[in-house]
This record gives structure tokens, sequence and C-alpha cells, in this order.
């Protein structure tokens, strides 16, 4: 009997970088910004398109702090 097949999952991180907000996407750059909202919109753009194709993904967004928080995909911090 045939293993169902595997969905792969998709980490998406929002960070600030040297004065611009960047997308890291499974560790590679995805994007550059210069405001954070740009960024958390483009990132949840990316993971409703991984979800439409079967994948699980999810978006973490660096605080003032420098701390990681994952977003909920109706864009609340969480």
């Amino acid at each position: 009997m045939p293993l169902p097949p595997r969905h792969s999952e998709e980490e998406l991180v929002v960070v600030r970088v040297s004065g611009d907000w960047r997308i890291y996407k499974n560790g590679k750059d995805a994007g550059h910004f210069d405001y954070q909202i740009d960024a958390v919109e483009a990132a949840l753009r990316m993971i409703k398109k991984a979800e439409a194709s079967g994948h699980r993904a999810y978006v973490l967004v660096q605080d003032r702090a420098g701390q990681l928080n994952r977003l909920d995909p109706d864009g609340r911090h969480g």
C-alpha cells in the first residue's frame, strides 16, 4: 500500500537587516522591503499561495526586541 503524499512545510521569516525588512523563505532570501507592513503582507500572500498548493506554511516576524513571533494568517501576532 503506498504512503500518502507528505506535505512540505514552508517557513517565512520577516526580519530587519541593515535598515530594511527582508523575507527569508526556508532560509533563502525571498524579498526586501522598506517597511515591515509591506514585508508582512508579502509573506502572508506567499503562505496563501503555498497553502493553495497543498503545503503547510507559517510566518515568523521579528519584534522590536529581536524576538521572532508566529503570525496568524489573518495578520495578528501570536
